[in-house]
């Protein structure tokens, strides 16, 4: 069995590899947008009475949360950045992100990805 520490430094040296290589596999970049009804009595038609969540996977979600310890901790924080950051949403950040990587993708260019640091423990 692995204990806590072992699958911690696993994913680690997995999330940094894909940093290194410019890589990020399709389970980590997709995701499901869904409308939810924000008051179930008013208009059912009104867009503005919608809200959208997205479903990634866990291992999306986790890679989020690594990134968010990582940025957060550093002493100046971009006035700009509305993702990872403490009170403000990644789902947008993230969603136009991918949305973008998809389209490149797509058109059969290549997508690379430049970071400062690398993650740690």
């Amino acid at each position: 069995m692995v204990n806590d520490d072992k699958c911690q430094g696993l994913h680690v040296n997995m999330f940094n590899m894909f940093i290194k290589v410019r890589f990020l596999p399709l389970v980590l970049i997709q995701s499901v947008i869904v409308p939810l009804v924000q008051c179930k009595s008013g208009n059912l038609s009104d867009v503005n009475n919608y809200r959208a969540i997205e479903i990634t996977t866990a291992m999306s979600k986790l890679l989020e949360s690594v990134i968010f310890v990582s940025v957060s901790s550093s002493s100046e924080i971009e006035k700009y950045q509305f993702g990872f950051k403490a009170e403000h949403s990644t789902g947008i950040c993230t969603n136009v992100f991918k949305q973008t990587v998809d389209y490149y993708v797509y058109h059969g260019s290549h997508v690379s990805l430049t970071s400062k640091r690398l993650l740690t423990m």
